[in-house]
């Protein structure tokens, strides 16, 4: 199930979420509001779009046809009713069930939608008779309405300028000739050329189904923008504007929070580091004297980083200075008997060997010479060590010579005459020359390695000051002496007074005391917090347990009071925002008083108003004060009822799917048997097929007392829980055209799709990409290969190293185009693995062979190499078995793995957009 941010953005930023959490807004905080009352949820003041968080299905919805009006002492203000009811049902590996909601509130008017403001559920788009056309027909200009496709003397009408057109339903989004419908009053049908017409976007919204709640069951996906903030002013702000999000729901939060049904048994990778646990910055690991190191980029005044490297050399006689051979394994191992070979081995390599040292054979050579490798144990280990630790080792070692007559120049019987020897003639040569070779190593033994280098890390405490939850699994891995893993870890704490320390150090696994899951909340600090009373203003002589609760986290100055300053300080301190967001809080709902309930509200409310008259003493301003309370609590009540909703849900256990088709607003099925559909220039009842009905989980109409989470939190947690994958290209679009600009969707997907001139099969999908797109890594791997494919370009190819976690991932996918040949799997393509993540087309990788990568890394742009110049350029993305395999085999459609929107789940700007990216060669 896939979550997003309900704004967007930089999610590369560690403070941006916490941002959302609290400090982005002035005055809807979570979970007491800046008038000291009950807020479920938090307000994002932004211009920004506002995205569903997940999957789900709208279940009611409502938007006012303008703002409502609010005066109070001569002061007006305006604010919004509207809002979109999503239905979320999540089901963890293991059955863990949850239906939770998410409630998008205060969003724009009808009248407030301008055309770059109008939410996807309420897009749609128009034909129009273009403004400047130039057809002419019996001495007037408009466009030709034609009986056949082409053209000829086949002219059935003119249609003026910017007069609005029916289009067919098969036409709408294509180019060329498109179908005209029902045009004029003979119903005339025929068609024109596109180039004679214009696409305008309008709001699909009808006024008649403003200002009420429409009960309906329409699927939505993550991060489909489902409106903008609207106003939602008060007194002394009356041009306040913001969304208000929250997330609830109404039962099974106990069990879910505990992990009762123990997801993630085998993915236990955080863990709990207490206050007091100090952080080591070397491991206990033995490196002998005179190793042999190279030296790395990276050194300090005192320290040197370097690795430990294997010592090759020439032995001359392998009885002598070689231990016993293993002809399995190829090496030699020294024994205690063989000290002698021990030390013959030293002089060549420079006092490095050991008893049960093993030595590795390279290559034969002649007679008894060996060319070996010493196999150092601590080899490959990378480590920071004192400058003075390392000195250049010098050795010189005899290299025998054989004797070649033909190069003496001299016949060995006259090599000892006189004249000979006056010329300094021999005719023998030296048995051995002398050579020498130099390379650094290390001139001391050390028992333990700097992983991290001292000089920086003794300079900070690396002790931790509050308890603190990490990932053990993101750090990587060392093994000591013994062979016990360790981990380097990199995190940060967030102090009591809101500052963020970041640490980077090591700690032993066997000292992890406490291994827990993404699915054990309660283990992440998430709580039931119970208001029993409900209350919606609250008493601070008085206080409940649940404000009590608030008030250690937020009473900055203890005095009992929650002062607007203490609270904006409190959302701005992350770590008292941390605090808070886990807060799962059970009260009744805001959005559930303004039926049976509002009684009791406005009790409570009213003596708070009459407090502050009864403590003036003056009877002229207390006068006042009587007159402004009545108007205030006219006000309230008009609000209240105005903003409410709950009673106006409807409680259904299933429904038929009612949405938006191409644009257009749908009404409940439940009442009408049916929907509108706006298609073309008019609103069309169509009706239900029998087999749409789909499942919904009753709303609780009669129990408004919920459970409620910080929706930012929520969003979190939830990421951190799911294995998602991500989107190879952010916002990925299925292309919907060929290379030469013809509008066929299914030619880009998996399969035998590709058969219009002859029966060529598509491995992958094409996603819409111009060049230089940023390309993403869509789950966690490593990388195998970075290189050049005939046909493909550049390519990059990622093995996928959790497999179960990728295939848990796995979608409900209904072939979109299997008429036309998509397919689900190739030949030979099997789940349990290995998986390869394959993407071509590329212009430059910013990863190498063996680089391990994450979800959602950036690893590439995109570009045209391997086909060339195309008027839909794009990425092309395959889920593979092999490396390489010929057709379809070993290969699944990775439309049940990935994200994109398909010709069907696209908005309008993303089809125009398509369209205009298919107006020219790119390459």
């Amino acid at each position: 199930m896939k979550f997003v941010y309900p704004v967007d953005i930089n999610e590369k930023d560690p403070a941006a979420s916490r941002y959302l959490k609290g400090a982005s807004n002035r005055t809807g905080y979570y979970p007491i509001g800046r008038m000291n009352t009950w807020h479920g949820g938090v307000h994002f003041q932004t211009d920004k779009a506002i995205r569903v968080i997940a999957d789900g299905k709208i279940v009611a919805f409502r938007v006012p046809r303008t703002y409502f009006k609010e005066e109070i002492g001569g002061r007006e203000g305006h604010y919004s009713n509207g809002f979109v009811l999503v239905q979320h049902d999540y089901e963890s590996p293991k059955g863990q069930k949850l239906t939770f909601y998410s409630f998008y509130n205060h969003l724009t008017s009808l009248e407030d939608m301008p055309e770059n403001k109008i939410p996807d559920i309420f897009e749609g788009e128009i034909y129009k008779v273009r403004k400047d056309v130039k057809d002419t027909f019996a001495g007037k200009v408009g466009a030709r309405l034609r009986k056949e496709p082409k053209v000829a003397d086949n002219i059935l009408a003119l249609m003026p300028p910017e007069e609005v057109l029916e289009i067919a339903p098969e036409s709408i989004g294509k180019t060329g000739w498109l179908k005209v419908v029902n045009y004029g009053a003979n119903e005339l049908e025929g068609y024109c050329h596109d180039s004679s017409l214009e696409k305008e976007v309008v709001v699909t919204l009808k006024e008649d189904l403003c200002d009420k709640v429409n009960n309906v069951c329409m699927e939505v996906k993550a991060g489909t923008v489902i409106g903008y903030a609207g106003l939602n002013g008060f007194e002394k702000h009356e041009a306040y504007r913001a969304a208000h999000l929250e997330v609830f729901t109404a039962d099974g939060v106990k069990d879910f929070l505990a992990n009762s049904q123990k997801d993630g048994e085998d993915k236990k990778y955080y863990t709990k580091l207490f206050a007091g646990t100090e952080l080591k910055v070397s491991l206990p690991v033995k490196v002998a004297k005179n190793s042999k190191v190279k030296l790395l980029s990276g050194s300090s005044e005192n320290y040197q980083r370097v690795e430990i490297v294997n010592i090759e050399v020439t032995v001359n006689n392998r009885f002598e200075a070689l231990g016993e051979y293993d002809s399995g394994n190829k090496t030699y191992e020294f024994l205690a008997s063989q000290s002698d070979r021990i030390e013959a081995f030293n002089k060549v390599a420079g006092d490095i060997a050991r008893v049960g040292d093993s030595v590795e054979l390279l290559e034969q050579l002649e007679g008894k010479k060996r060319k070996v490798r010493h196999l150092n144990p601590a080899s490959g280990r990378v480590f920071w060590v004192k400058k003075e630790m390392i000195e250049k080792k010098v050795i010189t070692y005899e290299v025998p010579q054989e004797q070649d007559e033909a190069e003496l120049g001299i016949a060995p019987e006259f090599a000892v005459m006189p004249a000979a020897r006056e010329l300094s003639i021999s005719g023998e040569m030296p048995d051995s020359i002398t050579e020498t070779k130099d390379y650094d190593v290390l001139n001391t033994d050390l028992m333990e390695i700097n992983i991290l280098n001292p000089e920086f890390h003794e300079r900070e405490s690396r002790t931790l000051e509050s308890d603190v939850v990490v990932n053990f699994k993101n750090g990587l891995e060392y093994s000591d002496a013994d062979g016990k893993k360790w981990y380097l870890l990199e995190f940060k704490e967030l102090k009591p007074n809101g500052v963020a320390r970041y640490y980077q150090g090591l700690v032993k696994e066997e000292e992890l005391s406490d291994k827990f899951s993404a699915y054990d909340w309660d283990k992440f600090g998430f709580r039931i917090l119970e208001d029993v009373n409900n209350d919606y203003i609250y008493d601070f002589k008085n206080k409940s347990e649940f404000l009590k609760e608030i008030c250690k986290l937020v009473d900055e100055n203890k005095n009992g009071i929650l002062e607007p300053f203490e609270l904006q300080r409190a959302l701005n301190n992350h770590y008292t925002v941390d605090k808070l967001s886990k807060l799962v809080c059970k009260h009744h709902s805001e959005w559930a008083y303004g039926g049976r309930y509002f009684s009791a509200l406005e009790k409570q409310v009213e003596q708070v108003l009459q407090k502050g008259i009864d403590l003036e003493e003056d009877e002229a301003r207390k006068q006042e004060l009587e007159t402004l309370k009545k108007e205030r609590m006219a006000a309230f009540e008009a609000k209240v009822k105005q903003l409410a909703i709950w009673e106006e849900i409807e409680s259904r256990k299933g429904s038929y799917a009612s949405k938006f088709v191409k644009g257009a607003l749908l009404t409940n099925p439940l009442t009408t048997g049916g929907y509108l559909t706006y298609e073309g220039v008019k609103w069309l009842y169509r009706k239900f097929r029998s087999d749409e009905e789909i499942p919904l989980s009753p709303f609780p109409v009669n129990n408004p007392v919920v459970y409620h989470f910080h929706p930012i939190a929520f969003v979190e947690g939830m990421r951190r829980m799911g294995n998602q994958i991500f989107e190879p290209i952010k916002n990925s679009l299925l292309c919907l055209y060929t290379q030469n600009g013809n509008y066929r969707p299914w030619h880009n997907v998996f399969g035998n799709v590709r058969t219009l001139n002859s029966n060529s099969k598509h491995q992958g999908v094409d996603i819409l990409a111009k060049p230089d797109t940023e390309v993403y890594s869509c789950f966690d791997g490593v990388v195998k290969k970075v290189e050049n494919q005939s046909g493909y370009g550049k390519v990059l190819i990622i093995e996928i190293e959790d497999i179960d976690s990728f295939v848990d991932c796995k979608k409900d996918y209904s072939l979109l185009y299997k008429d036309k040949g998509e397919l689900q799997y190739g030949k030979g393509f099997n789940l349990n693995g290995p998986l390869f993540l394959f993407y071509a087309h590329l212009n430059d990788c910013y990863v190498s062979v063996n680089d391990k990568v994450a979800g959602g890394q950036l690893v590439a742009s995109s570009g045209t190499t391997g086909y060339g110049s195309s008027k839909d350029p794009h990425l092309h993305f395959e889920i593979r078995n092999k490396l390489s395999a010929p057709g379809l085999s070993n290969r699944c459609n990775p439309a049940f793995f990935i994200d994109y929107k398909n010709e069907s789940d696209m908005a309008i700007k993303d089809k125009q957009f398509q369209e205009e990216v298919a107006q020219k060669f790119w390459d």
